[in-house]
């Protein structure tokens, strides 16, 4: 009989990126990260230990989206007065 294990169980470190668990392997040389179920290969020095919290911890938050605030424009022909006031 044979047991299927859920790659899960055999993260050590997590990251939260967008709103997004992101699940990694620091007991194996490079280091994993779990992508669509399957164990991928990190670059050489990843390093997951400093960046990445460990999985009974509370995961780090990392965002990589950019939000382009919107500009303020001063109105015209109005002293002190912005847009949005």
């Amino acid at each position: 009989m044979s047991v299927r294990l859920n790659p899960i169980n055999l993260a050590t470190h997590h990251i939260l990126q967008d709103g997004q668990i992101s699940h990694f392997r620091n007991d194996t040389h490079p280091n994993q990260k779990l992508v669509n179920g399957v164990w991928v290969d990190l670059y050489e020095d990843a390093n997951v230990a400093s960046w990445a919290s460990r999985i009974n911890q509370k995961p780090v938050v990392r965002n990589t989206v950019k939000i382009k605030p919107s500009p303020i424009y001063p109105r015209k022909n109005v002293l002190g007065a912005y847009q949005g006031d």
